[in-house]
């Protein structure tokens, strides 16, 4: 009997192979069994798939919408669906939970970085309410844009697609900001040693979102530190963020010179394998999170058939 459904999350290169097998693992051998066993997992409710809107920009980067709609499916075909908060509000919420822990006098709600599919983010009236309306990029999409509740995946990325043909922007700035990200962690390397760890100021400035949520306890207290606050966030409470920097760390270590517009996209899904029980994800994507989390190494897989007997472990499930 499976008593929890273990949360797993699955890089597009996978969703594509899972996508062309059935739901019988007896049809297969190898690596094609694995994924037809996750498949059929999926549909059991034995697994349950953690949906990261940021991966769907790379369904629909090379315009093929139809293609795009087979991944979707699979998500919808499943018995659960969970979705992780995306970026950037994924790091914000994090770090407002941990200034909630420093000062519980401001009245900072529990955000909920994991939660059903389909349901309206809690933390949207609270960011509308206490982000200025000039805020620019991303977060104002977030907060300024109706929100947005899809029935199905593949609402959502038809939505997604419809906006990306007929404004960019949003994504954009994400570009912008990974180029920010880019200089600030090389300044930071040459600051510290190899094998210290980021400061929580330098984590928040690199991932520029420092001054939103500064933003945001200013509006809550305007006689408040927002340094001071942030400095003192437990970050170990911060898992998307720690396993961000760190494998981004790598990231950028490996490819020093490297600035395209698909660089983001080849990473943007990283920071929810914080929040999977387990993860394939393509095998240069994980020697990078392995390499800065090393705690996520029995968690987060590249081979197919490792992957189905990890997960089969949990639940208690024989796997071949």
């Amino acid at each position: 009997m499976v008593l929890k459904p273990v949360r797993i999350f699955l890089d597009t290169r996978d969703l594509v192979y899972l996508s062309k097998v059935t739901a019988d693992p007896a049809l297969y051998v190898g690596r094609e069994r694995a994924y037809a066993q996750v498949k059929r997992w999926m549909i059991e409710g034995v697994c349950t798939p953690l949906f990261y809107e940021p991966l769907a920009y790379e369904w629909l980067r090379e315009g093929h919408l139809a293609s795009a709609m087979e991944l979707a499916v699979l998500y919808d075909n499943s018995a659960n669906l969970l979705q992780v908060e995306p970026d950037p509000l994924i790091f914000i919420l994090e770090a407002l939970n941990g200034c909630r822990q420093v000062r519980p006098d401001l009245g900072i709600p529990q955000f909920e970085i994991v939660r059903q599919f389909s349901l309206q983010s809690p933390c949207a009236d609270f960011l509308r309410q206490h982000l200025p309306a000039a805020q620019e990029g991303l977060t104002r999409m977030v907060v300024e844009s109706p929100v947005r509740v899809p029935s199905t995946v593949k609402s959502l990325v038809k939505t997604l697609h419809a906006h990306i043909k007929s404004n960019d922007e949003p994504w954009r700035v994400a570009i912008d900001g990974f180029e920010e990200s880019l200089r600030v962690t090389r300044e930071d390397k040459a600051s510290r040693s190899d094998t210290s760890r980021y400061s929580s100021k330098t984590i928040l400035h690199w991932l520029v979102y420092q001054k939103r949520v500064g933003e945001i306890l200013t509006s809550l207290d305007p006689e408040i530190d927002p340094m001071q606050v942030i400095q003192e966030i437990d970050l170990e409470a911060c898992p998307a963020t720690l396993l961000w920097v760190n494998a981004y760390d790598q990231y950028v270590r490996a490819n020093p010179t490297m600035r395209e517009d698909h660089d983001i996209i080849d990473v943007a899904f990283v920071p929810a394998l914080a929040y999977a029980d387990a993860s394939l994800i393509e095998k240069r994507m994980r020697a990078y999170v392995h390499q800065g989390e090393s705690g996520m190494r029995d968690s987060v897989f590249s081979d197919p058939v490792e992957f189905v007997q990890r997960v089969g472990a949990v639940v208690g499930l024989k796997t071949e």
